[in-house]
């Protein structure tokens, strides 16, 4: 393990690494094939927009813009892929989230002395609406701020940051997204978590980072979200429980 300000991505590789460990695999099965689902629903749906909405944008440009148009389309591709990247995340963590907490109690169990105390059947089954409203809770908290940074992507010229404004913007959830499982399974509530990403921001935006771009490439993109929970729980109880 390592306390590096920017060991985010050692956390995700070692997520990646432990995803095939007996004792794990068995609860990134379910997860990985609800993954697929959705990455081939989403995807199709996806790129049929985006190409109609490319279409659209080359056909209205001013012919005294054409020479950007190119450049435009790229950054509009750039942000497509992140929003398209959080998106999947967000969906596949809301249908998933239960097998996710699960994961990361046995990653907990097995991989730290950090105490968690004993659930019967019955608790974990009643925490399992608790556990997807706080990714419902999640959801909002993006929402509210996506929408400033959409304007943002609407002003001509400054939209040209644009595509860097998402990344850093989605990075940062994506990491609040993954150590919420790890912070609900020991009871720390959502202003405490936020109050540990503030506190370790290194460590919150290089692990997001790496989390996104790992989500921006097709097919990969359907192990890389056990395989952020595994790492985002290590990284918590590592670096210091909120």
């Amino acid at each position: 393990m390592t306390h590096s300000p920017l060991s985010g991505p050692h956390y995700f590789i070692l997520g990646l690494k432990m995803l095939t460990r007996p004792g794990i695999r068995r609860w990134v099965i379910l997860p990985i094939c609800i993954n697929t689902l959705i990455f081939v629903l989403l995807g199709s749906i996806g790129w049929h927009y985006f190409s109609a909405f490319n279409h659209w944008f080359i056909a209205h440009t001013p012919d005294w813009l054409h020479w950007l148009a190119p450049l435009f389309s790229g950054v509009y591709l750039l942000i497509f892929l992140i929003i398209s990247a959080y998106f999947f995340t967000w969906l596949a963590n809301l249908i998933a989230a239960p097998f996710y907490a699960w994961l990361s109690e046995v990653i907990q169990r097995k991989h730290s002395d950090k105490p968690l105390a004993d659930k019967t059947w019955r608790e974990i089954l009643a925490s399992m609406p608790g556990t997807v409203m706080r990714q419902v809770r999640i959801i909002g908290y993006y929402l509210l701020r996506a929408i400033i940074v959409l304007l943002i992507t609407l002003i001509p010229g400054i939209n040209l940051f644009a595509g860097i404004l998402w990344f850093l913007f989605s990075a940062w959830m994506l990491t609040m997204q993954n150590i919420d499982y790890v912070c609900d399974n020991n009871d720390i509530d959502f202003y405490a978590m936020r109050k540990w990403m503030k506190n370790h921001w290194q460590h919150s935006m290089s692990f997001g980072a790496v989390v996104l771009f790992g989500m921006m490439i097709p097919v990969v993109n359907i192990i890389v979200l056990p395989a952020a929970v595994i790492g985002a729980t290590l990284m918590v109880l590592n670096v210091s429980v909120p």
